[in-house]
């Protein structure tokens, strides 16, 4: 971002906003006694370092002075400048950052369909936290479009992101009942509770992995109350793009509410870690008898499967499937001799399909068993 667009995004910045932030990070304010117009702020860990945060922001050279200063506060807390902005604009807000790491990020750009995924598990990963914050008592939810749940991420927005450095960055206003009036507290605010069970929850299963206990950090589990839904693991798992993916999952509190004690502010998900989170997802599945019936339609991605004596094709089948609730993903079913028949007829005129099962997870990957009522749609034009 060139300097001029800067300078026209940090004269919207109130200096009460810089003020506030700096003192939620344990700055120390200092009176100046030869001038009224500015506050004097030292930092915590070197007293040598202050900024001088002006109390008014209606003179011509506003923008440069604050800019120097979020510049300064950038470079000490060796932050991106523009999300340390996009803090101080809205300061009502914690700022999620999802940054995903790989070879395949080196080359400066994604593909959509990757994007997509990644977003798609992200939102998954704050639908499933904030839905174990309401409902702890549960394994797995079955629904996670509840009022509060839609409500809460409805209110949470995309940020800005520098070009190239592929992280996600998720806005989550504090006040998601727009009361402004009275701020909600720490333990009334469903999206932060939500963003700080994602990063203990990750926390402890990386904690479980480095040492070594992931077994019986599984039979621990399966003991008591759950920890976290399957729901969560399974989007955490989906953020695995690539075999050398490394995901980061940060973030930067409000200075509207003081941040949480003893959670970490930053973790960090290496390459190494993501089969024993599958382990961990797969210990967490629900018995197939108790998984719910849900309503699926899509297409026929791929005919594989087997070959009778009569030379029938049965068995495995990909396709890419949405639900009822809007949720698309890439699974596969096995499919009886007729229903294959219409499968194939579906795959090469591009007809779409519906039918009913019951989604079953394996690691990263889908699969919808018993399939019942497979249907195909033809559309004739008048």
């Amino acid at each position: 971002m060139n300097r001029e667009k800067l300078l026209n995004l940090v004269s919207q910045i109130k200096p009460f906003n810089v003020k506030r932030y700096l003192l939620t990070k344990k700055w120390q304010e200092s009176v100046c006694r030869t001038r009224d117009d500015i506050c004097i702020l030292t930092c915590p860990d070197d007293k040598y370092k202050q900024v001088c945060v002006p109390r008014q922001n209606n003179y011509q050279r506003y923008a440069t002075e604050i800019l120097s200063i979020i510049q300064f506060i950038s470079q000490i807390e060796q932050r991106e400048i523009t999300s340390l902005i996009t803090n101080l604009l809205d300061p009502a807000a914690d700022i999620l950052q999802f940054r995903l790491q790989s070879e395949q990020t080196e080359s400066g750009s994604l593909s959509l369909g990757i994007i997509n995924k990644f977003i798609l598990s992200i939102r998954d990963s704050l639908r499933a936290a904030v839905s174990d914050k309401l409902f702890p008592t549960q394994l797995h939810h079955n629904q996670m479009k509840n009022k509060a749940v839609t409500q809460a991420l409805e209110k949470a927005q995309f940020g800005q992101t520098e070009y190239g450095s592929f992280i996600i960055q998720v806005i989550a206003p504090i006040d998601i009942y727009d009361t402004f009036s009275v701020l909600p507290s720490m333990q009334d605010n469903i999206i932060r509770n939500g963003i700080i069970h994602i990063l203990k929850s990750v926390q402890t299963i990386i904690k479980a992995i480095q040492n070594c206990a992931v077994d019986t950090f599984i039979q621990e589990f399966n003991c008591n109350l759950p920890l976290f839904s399957n729901n969560l693991v399974n989007a955490l798992v989906d953020m695995r793009l690539w075999e050398d993916t490394t995901i980061e999952i940060a973030t930067n509190w409000s200075s509207m509410l003081p941040p949480p004690e003893n959670i970490p502010d930053r973790v960090i998900i290496l390459p190494d870690y993501f089969n024993d989170i599958i382990k961990i997802g797969s210990s967490l599945n629900i018995p197939i008898t108790q998984q719910p019936i849900e309503y699926f339609t899509g297409f026929v991605t791929e005919l594989c499967g087997d070959t009778n004596k009569d030379n029938e094709k049965y068995g495995e089948t990909k396709v890419n499937v949405t639900t009822r609730d809007n949720d698309n993903f890439n699974a596969t079913i096995s499919l009886n001799v007729e229903e294959h028949k219409l499968a194939i007829k579906a795959y090469e005129q591009n007809l779409p399909i519906n039918f009913i099962g019951k989604v079953v997870r394996k690691g990263q990957y889908r699969e919808i068993a018993e399939v019942k009522e497979f249907k195909i749609f033809e559309f004739q034009l008048p």
